[in-house]
């Protein structure tokens, strides 16, 4: 079981000492309320986009009832994947990786070359990169950044595979290699969306309805799949929390099935969590509201990291894969970022909004924080153990010694932790 314990132990590692194991209780909470709309929302975007295409063949227009009855039939199906022994989910994950090569080659290759023998012209690289549309009725100055946010959103897939890589052999090149995997795969799939994307439409324009139908419900099937991956993931995060003292019922929480190596009562949480969820997508505002918490709680853990890692006071100790002089200016530059993105996460798409229209996640949010914040008095601060401070030390103590030891010999580092402290 992976024990990497991702967002609240980094802010428990870099926070000050004096509030480290408050302000990790707080970021571990805002972990689950990032988790549970996340696993209903992507259920609901899976499940919407599969009977959307199978609606291209038969005309069949899916109502909300519907794809809400996919969506937990989509959530059961990922919670008994995870069921698998890891040795038997593996090869479903690898049949999953392996048709997302063939899809994306296809998609690759077949869409210009379909393009080129029906003679229709390729839009030149300076309409491309060099000129901008804006469709909405908000101005440049919102409407670009937002467009950035977007592409942004679809591409954080990247922390995922980059986390599990602090803890691999080789992770120079590991890292940086997972985060251009996971891009071009999240890129794959955000441009066989329906959602606004135009590949959609180009894909049945150039390939015909059935082909690009057909090519299209691969994909959609396929892409549910990672759903079980998602909640792997966030399981063990959600159980790693747990072990630390961090929850209710903690010792069923952070349990690991021998058999199948998961701690299945933490994914039994989640996967019911977010099946509670789902019955928010039947009323817009407050599935709007709900859903888009996922958004503003994964922004301010991001938040959180970036600005302690600004204020380390000699707490960042460096892995093999680091941007050395640039981290802070671009640590900053994140920050700064990740404001933005959040504040304008509580407005609608419409530019003339109105209070009846504006989304109050942010409410939702700080009203979330505020039963944190009482929760960790009435119990975190006595239950919640944090990280082990004077191991903490030991270990950055050790880093340094070694890092200054393999500067001249070149060797790269394989294991960055020690027992009792590892993330």
């Amino acid at each position: 079981m992976p024990v990497n314990g991702a967002n609240y132990w980094w802010t428990a590692a870099l926070a000050p000492p004096s509030i480290s194991r408050p302000m990790s209780f707080i970021a571990g909470m805002a972990n689950i309320m990032n988790a549970l709309p996340s696993i209903a929302s992507f259920a609901w975007a899976s499940s919407s986009s599969i009977c959307t295409a199978i609606g291209l063949f038969t005309g069949w227009i899916p109502t909300n009832p519907i794809i809400f009855a996919v969506a937990i039939g989509t959530c059961a199906a990922w919670f008994f994947t995870t069921s698998i022994r890891m040795d038997k989910a593996s090869l479903v994950f690898i049949s999953s990786a392996t048709l997302v090569l063939v899809s994306s080659a296809c998609f690759v290759i077949g869409l210009p070359v379909a393009q080129k023998t029906q003679g229709i012209p390729f839009t030149s690289a300076a309409t491309d990169f060099g000129d901008y549309t804006n469709y909405s009725d908000w101005g440049r100055p919102v409407s670009v950044p937002f467009t950035f946010f977007c592409a942004g959103w679809v591409i954080t897939g990247w922390n995922a595979p980059s986390a599990v890589a602090e803890e691999t052999h080789n992770a120079r090149i590991v890292a940086p290699r997972s985060i251009i995997n996971t891009y071009c795969l999240q890129a794959g799939m955000a441009a066989s969306d329906p959602a606004g994307y135009a590949a959609f439409t180009l894909l049945i324009d150039r390939w015909g309805l059935k082909v690009a139908g057909a090519f299209l419900l691969i994909i959609f099937l396929n892409t549910s799949i990672g759903g079980a991956a998602v909640l792997v993931m966030m399981s063990c995060q959600t159980a790693a929390f747990a072990r630390d003292g961090g929850m209710l019922f903690n010792d069923k929480l952070s349990y690991v099935s021998p058999r199948i190596n998961m701690p299945i009562y933490t994914t039994m949480f989640l996967t019911i969590g977010g099946m509670l969820m789902l019955c928010l997508g039947f009323s817009p505002i407050a599935s709007e509201t709900i859903y888009s918490l996922a958004v503003i709680a994964i922004m301010v853990l991001y938040a959180l990291h970036m600005i302690f890692r600004v204020f380390d006071n000699g707490r960042w100790v460096p892995g093999p894969w680091n941007m050395g002089r640039f981290g802070k200016p671009v640590h900053v530059l994140g920050f700064l970022t990740v404001v933005y993105m959040m504040i304008m996460e509580c407005f609608p798409p419409q530019g003339n909004w109105t209070g009846a229209t504006l989304n109050y996640n942010w409410a939702v949010f700080l009203g979330a924080v505020l039963l944190s914040t009482l929760l960790w008095f009435s119990h975190g601060s006595r239950s919640y153990k944090g990280v082990n401070q004077e191991m903490l030390r030991a270990w950055r103590e050790q880093e340094h010694d070694r890092g200054l030891n393999q500067e001249g010999s070149g060797e790269s580092r394989s294991e960055t932790y020690i027992e009792g402290v590892k993330p």
